[in-house]
């Protein structure tokens, strides 16, 4: 079946992704730039060791900076793929589920899922490795049936059949493979250039 998103609530979509994006970089973002600091820390004295007790407060200095700028960067990344959500489209078939949007087409087989977490409004399905899949059914029309939908699939994890994909679903799986990719990369990036900024 079908789903489309309920444009009354937009705002609440959004702030509902903004959550779910902090909650799964985070975890991630948040140890990198731990060992940065430490990293850092032990290797400021050797080339500013004239100025080596003030370098806590500059390592505090760029935390502070970096940490805002990586909450907007994230808050426009999800305004950004939010601009369309009249094309948005969740599509709950028998043994699988896509999403389509402005941004891309993810599709995920429920023989991939390991466990699911449930709050009130939303339901996440764990996959493989970092993956996830989370859907809040409060924001899609007919939301009753989503719930009903997401719950029966909820309790049948384990029992889906692992099936063959067709070549077109082969090709969304690397697309949102490469997506995942290229985000975990930049944020890389990110802590790599934050350390090479205050080497040189």
């Amino acid at each position: 079946m079908i789903y489309k998103i309920n444009l009354e609530k937009k705002k609440e979509f959004e702030k509902w992704n903004y959550k779910q994006t902090l909650k799964h970089q985070l975890p991630i973002y948040v140890p990198g730039l731990i060992l940065v600091d430490i990293f850092m820390f032990y290797t400021f004295p050797i080339k500013f060791y004239s100025i080596k007790e003030i370098i806590p407060i500059i390592i505090l200095g760029v935390n502070l900076f970096f940490i805002p700028f990586y909450l907007l960067i994230s808050f426009l990344g999800v305004k950004n793929g939010t601009k369309k959500l009249e094309d948005w489209e969740l599509n709950v078939n028998e043994n699988n589920a896509t999403v389509n949007n402005s941004m891309a087409v993810v599709s995920v087989s429920f023989a991939d899922f390991k466990k699911y977490t449930k709050d009130e409004n939303s339901i996440t399905f764990y996959l493989n490795g970092l993956r996830r899949f989370s859907i809040n059914w409060d924001c899609y029309n007919n939301s009753e049936k989503l719930k009903s939908d997401l719950e029966r699939i909820a309790d049948r994890i384990g029992t889906f059949k692992k099936e063959e994909l067709s070549a077109e679903e082969q090709k969304t799986v690397v697309k949102f493979k490469r997506k995942m990719t290229f985000i975990y990369i930049l944020l890389g990036i990110l802590l790599v250039l934050r350390m090479i900024s205050f080497l040189l």
